[in-house]
This record gives C-alpha cells, structure tokens and sequence, in this order.
C-alpha cells in the first residue's frame, strides 16, 4: 500500500503520514513504512493498523505520551492486540496490501544489494589508497631528484663563475706578456737600426781613407 492510498483510507493528508513514518512514530513501523533517501514508502498491513490505531488515538484526543505508551505495551505483546484496519471507505477502490513477510523480503534483497556495493567500494578505495602511495613515492622521488638537480646547477654555477674569474685572470696575463714582447721587438729594433748606422759609419769613414 501506498502513501496516498492509506491516506484516503484513513481519511488524512499524505504529509501527516509521511511525518508519523519519518519522525514522530517511525521506530514501530517497518524499514519500507519508513521511506528516506528518495525512497518510496510501502505500508505493510501491520504498518497500516499501526497508523490506523495512531489516528483513532489522536482524534480521541490522546498527547505523544499516551500513544507512545500504547503503542510500547503493544510492540511488546508483538502486535498480538492490535486491532484490525477499519473499514475503507466506499470511494477507495480495491488496495493491495503488502504482507509483513513480503516487505522483510524486499528489504533483506535491498540490504543484500547495498552490502554488496559497500563491498565493491571499499576494494574500490583500497585500490585507489594503494594506487594513492604509489604516486606519494613517485612524487617524493621526483622532488627528491629535482632537489638534487637543484643543487648541482648550484655547484656548476659556481663552477662556471670560478672558471671565468681564471679565464679573465689568465687573458690579462696573456695581454702583459704581449705589451712586454712589444717592447723587447722595439727594443731590439732600435739596436739593429743603431748597429746598422755603425757598421754604415764605419764603412764610409774607411772608404775614404
């Protein structure tokens, strides 16, 4: 049975059965009475004399307390006096009612597939939490790598700088050993030109003697 066909039995708004099913009274009823997480309700038969005796009981104008004391003595006792549904009403065409042991059977197949999906999800998160390290180890490899790249480039900068500060020293010693090459050729220039006008001398003044 469904929300609204209880509803037009009973004679009350679909929300206020939703309300008792959802809140106020929703540990005597069965799992499937009880709907939530999009799910629609089925009222079994012992679903429906339980709200059935709710209504009576509130329109005889009994508080929470007094019904939920009712409604305790009468879980205990399994149900065993709890009176029966009360005429539909001659609008309400024929209602299907669900038996107790059909709904106990639906959800024990819903239990049965959401344990299965639970179980599918945690190898699923197993496997994505091993496949989680993998790529922890990897990362931390990486950057153990790339640190040491770092520095190396430090060390060959450094490397680099030093060798160019020897090049620079090294070209400065090649340009002084030039300047001083230069002045030994002139030198030995001038001495050449100097012996060359001696020997010069030398020959003409004994040419004419």
């Amino acid at each position: 049975m469904r929300t609204k066909e209880l509803a037009d039995w009973l004679g009350l708004a679909d929300s206020t059965i939703r309300v008792w099913t959802r809140d106020e009274f929703k540990p005597y009823l069965s799992a499937t009475a009880r709907g939530g997480e999009g799910r629609t309700r089925h009222f079994t038969d012992l679903d429906a004399r339980i709200i059935a005796l709710i209504a009576q009981l509130k329109e005889e104008g009994n508080s929470s307390e007094d019904i939920h004391r009712v409604l305790q003595q009468l879980q205990k006792q399994d149900w065993q006096d709890l009176p029966p549904m009360p005429a539909a009403p001659p609008e309400a065409g024929p209602i299907a009612m669900m038996p107790r042991e059909a709904a106990e059977t639906a959800v024990s197949t819903q239990r049965a597939a959401l344990m299965r999906e639970i179980a599918l999800l945690q190898d699923r998160i197993e496997t994505l939490s091993e496949q989680l390290a993998t790529e922890r180890e990897k990362r931390d490899q990486v950057q153990k790598e790339l640190l040491e790249a770092r520095e190396r480039l430090g060390e060959l900068r450094g490397q680099l700088t030093e060798a160019g500060s020897k090049q620079e020293l090294l070209e400065q010693e090649r340009n002084r050993e030039r300047r001083l090459l230069t002045s030994i050729l002139v030198v030995i220039g001038v001495v050449a030109l100097a012996l060359l006008i001696v020997v010069v001398v030398l020959a003409t003044t004994g040419g004419v003697g």
